[in-house]
């Protein structure tokens, strides 16, 4: 029989090994092989009214092979997704070209900012301290509503919408789906200065009408984490944070 001292000393010295094998399954793994996209420098910004038509956009590197996780999880989007970024001293720029699987398909109810409604929507999130565990989401409606919030913790659905940036989204209807642009102040982001910064990103395009939902870098409905497993941004050059009072 164990005398109850003895007993007290093994069952602490067991808490002791378990607490590190229970605090590594709280915090997921990064993605194996984290995609990469590539944002292109620019003296000549960009029109940002949604047209993608401004000469500057076809200098830009432009990523596809988006991948949905609803309906089917690991499958090929009925509607291809393309996206750009673009950067200059002061703002990123995000262009995009959203097809439809069939001509006229867009759904584009307008709501109130901060609403998503049941129009399609397009979300860019990033990870501007690459610390993989906060982010910021930006994202815009077929019809231009503007969503944004603040993710203080490494989950998709940890949303603070107390983050209220100003930044410029527009968007246009047309025969083949619909685009976006988006110009984000980098007043607006925090990030730590360096030569040539490598954030966190991911892009994710929503269909209610198809129950459609797009990942750029697939998070898997099992898979928990956020900016955790994201993809990277390069390409960002020199930044310099704003100061403010």
């Amino acid at each position: 029989m164990i005398a109850a001292p003895h007993r007290l000393g093994l069952a602490l010295a067991l808490l002791t090994l378990a607490l590190p094998a229970t605090a590594a399954a709280q915090t997921p793994a990064p993605a194996a092989e984290p995609r990469q996209m590539r944002a292109t420098r620019t003296e000549t910004a960009p029109q940002v009214d949604g047209r993608l038509d401004d000469a500057v956009w076809q200098q830009a590197a432009w990523n596809r092979d988006f991948t949905t996780r609803e309906p089917v999880e690991g499958g090929q989007p009925a509607g291809a997704t393309e996206i750009a970024f673009l950067v200059d001293g002061g703002s990123l720029y995000v262009g995009a070209r959203m097809h439809g699987a069939a001509p006229g398909d867009v759904r584009a109810q307008l709501a109130r900012r901060d609403r998503e409604g049941d129009a399609e929507q397009l979300a860019v999130s990033l990870d501007t301290y690459h610390d993989r565990r906060t982010a910021y989401t930006f994202a815009v409606s077929a019809a231009g509503t503007r969503i944004d919030y603040y993710h203080p913790s490494d989950s998709e659905g940890s949303r603070s919408y107390s983050f209220d940036p100003v930044w410029q989204a527009e968007t246009r209807v047309d025969a083949e789906g619909w685009t976006a642009e988006m110009r984000i102040p980098l007043s607006q982001l925090r990030f730590t200065a360096s030569g040539d910064p490598v954030w966190g990103v991911n892009v994710v395009r929503t269909v209610p009408a198809r129950n459609e939902v797009a990942y750029w870098q697939l998070v898997g409905r099992d898979q928990t984490g956020w900016s955790s497993r994201m993809g990277e941004l390069a390409g960002l050059g020199a930044l310099r944070p704003s100061r403010r009072l």
